[in-house]
């Protein structure tokens, strides 16, 4: 098939494994994000992760425990995440891949707020669905689209194709 782009088609901008580091880095971002906006939100960072600490252990540990297994909870969704906008996002122009990482971080709010609204408590709840964890998750697209950016710009030139018919 013949088609009128300068992009291939045949292979992601990204390999799995930058998309899954990428997603770590982007999820450290979205907390920093939190982290800075919590006294502007009233939400505190340390009761989010102890609330998301408790997915795998009880309530009844200590307040530390909890907040580590939170983060690494945060950090491996994250990887998720960045893995699975590696394996889906084709090579595109730099203003496309900004629009698709603000796109990405807008459906992973409506995506968590939801989530969050069928299976969890009413503290993550009532965080996913304020403008603070919207703001970290279209950071956390921005952070995957300025990944692929970097890696397009450091990408070996290829040959410009010409079909012949």
């Amino acid at each position: 098939m013949i088609v009128d782009t300068r992009h291939s088609n045949e292979s992601t901008i990204l390999k799995p494994s930058i998309g899954f580091l990428a997603g770590i880095a982007a999820a450290l971002l979205m907390l920093l994000i939190l982290y800075l906006l919590q006294s502007f939100s009233k939400i505190l960072l340390v009761e989010v992760l102890e609330r998301l600490g408790t997915i795998v252990l009880s309530g009844d540990e200590a307040p530390r425990k909890l907040v580590v297994a939170g983060v690494i909870i945060h950090l491996i969704f994250g990887g998720i995440f960045g893995l699975l906008y590696a394996v889906c996002q084709d090579q595109a122009p730099n203003n496309a891949l900004i629009g698709v990482g603000i796109s990405y971080g807008v459906m992973l709010w409506g995506f968590s707020s939801l989530f969050t609204y069928w299976f969890y408590s009413d503290t993550l709840r009532q965080v996913f669905h304020t403008w603070a964890w919207l703001l970290s998750s279209v950071g956390f697209g921005l952070t995957l689209a300025q990944t692929a950016i970097w890696v397009n710009k450091h990408r070996p030139k290829r040959k410009h194709i010409v079909p012949v018919d």
